[in-house]
């Protein structure tokens, strides 16, 4: 959670809930916490959760500058390249959109989410 009083960089991706730097060993410790609680499988990092939040995120329209600040990145090439994938959705809706353009005739395809 960001919070107001932050005291060092701007805009963390985590900190304390008082605003300072969070304990690498802290956080490790209540991440296995969680993702035990919620069932998830060791295999699952914060890294590859990242990778999977951009990626709903670009399925359900988000714009990537709004992904790109959500993760904190200060390239949108790093949010681009690197942590959004083309997902089966992703590529269903791009589909559905050129289909449309053949049977209509139209570049106006119909908005998909």
């Amino acid at each position: 959670m960001l919070s107001e009083g932050y005291h060092g960089r701007d805009k963390p991706v985590f900190c304390t809930k008082v605003g300072t730097p969070i304990n690498p060993r802290n956080f490790n410790r209540k991440f296995e916490e969680l993702r035990k609680k919620a069932g998830i499988g060791k295999d699952i990092t914060v890294h590859s959760l990242r990778h999977t939040f951009a990626t709903r995120l670009i399925e359900k329209g988000v714009a990537m500058r709004e992904v790109q600040e959500l993760l904190r990145h200060e390239e949108m090439s790093t949010t681009a390249d690197i942590y959004s994938h083309v997902s089966e959705q992703l590529e269903r809706n791009a589909i559905n959109k050129l289909n449309h353009v053949f049977k209509n005739g139209t570049n106006s395809a119909p908005i998909t989410k």
